[in-house]
């Protein structure tokens, strides 16, 4: 399997002619408009065809391909990025008193964390032998007493 090109680092000389340029660079080119448009479908295939003096088939290629690229960087990128908003929420709402609102926010992450795979559901009871019953309370049935 060939190596995967990183299309956020590939290099374009200052002043290039977009008509000259490799198909790495027409594609971290394409990268850029489409973050900056925040869609593909706000960018136009025929004009980029015109612009890079290619067809539009090529162009419609390179979107797939970087439609690829783009999976593949939200995959590596995701948990680092949940992880730094969900701390950062979860820390601010903490600091100002909004108790209740970490524990929402907790479970939020909580649950992610589970969708991922990265840990397991906590189980809504647990059977202990003897017949006791233990009844865990998620965050989101806390109390709404600010207090804690």
């Amino acid at each position: 399997m060939a190596e995967q090109i990183d299309y956020t680092k590939v290099k374009i000389k200052e002043g290039k002619p977009e008509k000259d340029f490799n198909y790495m660079e027409r594609r971290a080119k394409i990268l850029e408009l489409i973050e900056e448009a925040g869609h593909p479908r706000m960018i136009s295939q025929y004009e980029l065809a015109s612009v890079f003096g290619v067809t539009q088939s090529q162009i419609a290629h390179d979107f797939r391909v970087l439609r690829e690229f783009i999976k593949t960087i939200v995959g590596r990128e995701a948990p680092l990025i949940s992880h730094t908003v969900y701390n950062k929420s979860i820390k601010q709402l903490m600091a100002e008193g909004r108790y209740v609102e970490a524990c929402k926010v907790m479970g939020e992450w909580n649950n992610w964390l589970f969708n991922i795979g990265a840990v397991d559901k906590t189980p809504e009871k647990h059977q202990v032998e003897g017949g006791v019953q233990i009844n865990i309370i998620r965050p989101e049935e806390a109390p709404k007493d600010e207090s804690i």
